[in-house]
């Protein structure tokens, strides 16, 4: 990109230069300071443990099914 760009006019490669370079920085910071990966990792394996709620739909479904499936043995 920068050979493309250093076809037009100097301020528009540096501006794409500069917000790269900033950009990159952001995101390691944010990885590196503000994350937490084992937290993040620890949460999840806590939320896989709770049972999932099931909604409406789920819950109508389901008793179709079994429905469908007494039915069958029938």
């Amino acid at each position: 990109m920068l050979f493309f760009f250093n076809n037009y006019a100097s301020g528009l490669s540096l501006y794409y230069f500069v917000s790269n370079l900033i950009t990159i920085g952001i995101m390691l910071v944010i990885k590196n300071f503000i994350l937490d990966n084992d937290k993040i990792h620890a949460q999840i394996q806590e939320n896989k443990k709770k049972p999932k709620k099931e909604n409406k739909f789920q819950r109508k479904m389901r008793e179709m099914m079994e429905q469908a499936e007494a039915q069958k043995k029938k």
